[in-house]
């Protein structure tokens, strides 16, 4: 399930890019709703259990207790952009 959760969070990381999602000191920031509706394509955990999993490993930023931060004003979720780049780095390894 690991393997599946990398490369899910790979593919959103990688399109967020694509669509220009705000970047902001070193973290994708995206509103918690657009980041369910894209974690709900694959459909073998929930995307809350998703994000509590990516909070546990580091690849989100939240507050403590919570989901989302506060960023600008808003409540948001910051995704890392370094574990992502690391990520994919050794993904392309693996593929060779």
């Amino acid at each position: 399930m690991l393997l599946l959760m990398i490369k899910e969070y790979i593919a959103i990381c990688d399109y967020l890019l694509r669509m220009d999602e705000l970047r902001n000191r070193g973290y994708i920031v995206i509103s918690k709703n657009e980041l369910v509706h894209l974690l709900k394509k694959n459909n073998y955990e929930s995307p809350d259990n998703k994000l509590r999993y990516w909070k546990k490993l580091g690849w989100i930023r939240t507050e403590s207790g919570r989901l989302t931060c506060r960023v600008q004003g808003k409540r948001m979720i910051k995704i890392v952009f370094e574990v992502y780049e690391t990520m994919k780095k050794l993904n392309r390894l693996t593929d060779k």
